[in-house]
Order: C-alpha cells, then structure tokens, then sequence
C-alpha cells in the first residue's frame, strides 16, 4: 500500500493497524498522540501449511502466469527436486521426507496457538477464538495468510463494531452489504487461490471438512482444480497442472 503523506497523517483521526508477529512498525508512532489507534491482529494460520515458502524459482509469466507457475511453493518439494530426483522417485521422497518432518506436528499447533493468542492479546479487536475453534470444523484459510470470504467477513464485522466507525462518521460506505455477502459464502475474494493441504497434516489436525480426494482451485486463469498429490507432481516436475 502507498506510504500515507504527512498531510494524511495529521488530519487522521483513528488508524486501524494491523499486529503481525513482526514487532511494532515504526509509522504507528506517527499517528499517536494525535489519532486513536484501534490494532487487529493479521489473520494467518502457517500451521496448515507447514511446508510453504517462497520459491525463488518461480518468475511472473504473464499473461498466462502473471504471479509465476507456483507463486507459493513447498520447501520439502523444493530440496527434492534441487537433488535432481524426478518423475515416481521424487514423488515417493517427497512423501517419506514430509512425513518425517510432520512428527513435530503436535508442537507446531502448540506454538501456533500460543501465538495467535499473544497477537490477541495485544490488539484491541479479537479474532482468535473465531480462528482456532473453527478451523478444525471448516476451512477459513485458502493458505496461510488468504483468509476465506467468510473469515474476512467476520474480521470486518468485528473491526467495524470494535472500532465504532458508523458512530465516529469515518464510514460512508454499507459495511453490512460488504461483510454479509462473504459471512454467507456468497463472496470470497482469495477463492482462486487456494493450497492443497498436506493429507498428513489434514488427519494430524483432525481436520473435519477435509477430505482424501479433496480438490482445490489452484492459483490460474482458468483456476484449475488439482487435488494435493496432483498439485505436488506437478510442483515437483515444474509443469503446470
């Protein structure tokens, strides 16, 4: 987003900032003292997607790629394919490493947790206990940091009441006709960008609504369905599904 310029930012009247794990961003300083600062936490759940990272393989590709082939990729499948394995045998090394890395599984839902909470408890609007009691039940997360429509739509929900914006005037627009929508499904901006879910973190998580041939529609123009053993081939043959 733009760097708001120093006109905007004494003017402002509350910000609406948004806590990540990474400390505190030195523009909030420039707006306290002066405005009120509501904090939200980022929505974000790295625990379903243990294994994704940035492959420093992958180039924008427009038109047909204009985020490149694979824009999230899986560090197991990255090291696979860096030793040359291919086709079958890549496949099945890819399985037995992975697998081998989900043993710590348990503990990475641990630390999770404990850090979606410490967000929370920092920030003035909540979302936590929406995340980690609903995760298990329904899918929220498209991948790690793509919240679904309806997860949005619960964020906004409670960023608008929490921050009392209707009151304050700040609001000019029908925040119920934009947050409905997606708490019904009915919109879902990140919907053609989805990850597949590793099947052995799915059954790991007690995942409810996963399912063995579950598809997902994978990042594409045309958002191509694949479903996770699909997705990994051909992540691992750098072709695209």
């Amino acid at each position: 987003p733009p760097t708001p310029q120093e006109e905007d930012i004494s003017r402002a009247v509350l910000l609406l900032y948004q806590q990540t794990d990474f400390g505190k961003d030195a523009l909030i300083g420039r707006f306290e003292g002066h405005a009120e600062v509501k904090r939200f936490p980022v929505m974000a759940l790295g625990v379903l997607f243990p294994f994704a990272f940035l492959d420093p393989r992958n180039k924008p590709a427009p038109p047909e790629h204009p985020y490149g082939p694979f824009p999230i990729g899986d560090r197991i499948g990255y090291a696979v394919s860096q030793e040359g394995i291919r086709g079958d045998k890549a496949v099945a090394e890819y399985y037995r490493r992975s697998m081998d890395s989900l043993a710590m599984l348990p503990r990475h839902l641990e630390i999770e947790r404990d850090r979606i909470r410490r967000l929370d408890e920092n920030s003035d609007i909540k979302i936590s206990d929406y995340v980690l009691d609903q995760f298990p039940i329904k899918p929220i997360f498209h991948h790690w940091q793509h919240p679904t429509g309806e997860a949005l739509g619960i964020l906004g929900d409670r960023l608008f009441r929490g921050a009392d914006l209707l009151r304050r005037h700040v609001c000019t627009i029908d925040y119920r006709g934009l947050v409905d929508p997606m708490i019904r499904g009915e919109l879902d901006p990140f919907s053609g960008d989805e990850l597949p879910v590793h099947p052995t973190v799915a059954i790991g998580l007690g995942l409810r609504w996963w399912k063995a041939d579950m598809t997902y529609c994978v990042r594409s123009p045309l958002a191509a369905k694949a479903n996770f053993d699909q997705f990994i081939r051909a992540y691992l043959d750098w072709k695209w599904i």
